[in-house]
């Protein structure tokens, strides 16, 4: 019914998606100007300088400390590499092995298209401790309705400073 009333389109043998060759011919000599006049900002993983977070923490919510998920043993070798990655590019930072951990959260393990791994963590217990904001994450439909249109995406990491009260 959505088919007859155009409110979708199905096609059978959609083009592939292919990042790099979505880029117009022409466009690939503006795009190669613009690699070339700014190199800090494609080399490695950038930065945000200047900028503070302040997390606001419930002082009465107890500090959890869960004990860690280990990791399936056909990825140990890749996510201790990405651990250590992170350490260098100073992404993360290790702690102390001689200094109480009071909150401790597991580490969570994704693939990436490119095979690596995306190290992040399980903050669920952390975030019982923040205050709410009053700029809240938007939603994923909003999102896509604000890229609506677009044609050039990129995807980006960047660290944070964060500073508890």
């Amino acid at each position: 019914m959505a088919l007859q009333l155009g409110i979708i389109d199905f096609n059978a043998n959609p083009d592939t998606f292919h990042p790099i060759l979505m880029i117009d011919a022409e466009d690939k000599g503006n795009l190669q100007e613009i690699l070339a006049r700014y190199p800090q900002n494609f080399n490695g993983i950038g930065k945000l300088h200047h900028h503070k977070v302040k997390l606001h923490v419930d002082k009465e919510v107890k500090p959890a400390n869960v004990p860690p998920r280990p990791f399936p043993y056909h990825l140990k070798e890749r996510a201790q590499k990405a651990i250590e990655d992170m350490i260098q590019q100073d992404i993360i930072e290790e702690h102390p092995r001689d200094e109480p951990a009071p909150w401790v959260a597991n580490a969570v393990l994704a693939p990436k298209d490119d095979g690596s791994l995306w190290v992040t963590m399980d903050a669920r217990n952390v975030n019982k401790a923040l205050y709410p904001t009053n700029h809240p994450i938007p939603r994923h439909e909003d999102i896509k309705a604000k890229l609506s249109g677009c044609r050039v995406f990129s995807k980006m990491d960047f660290k944070i400073r964060v500073l508890a009260d």
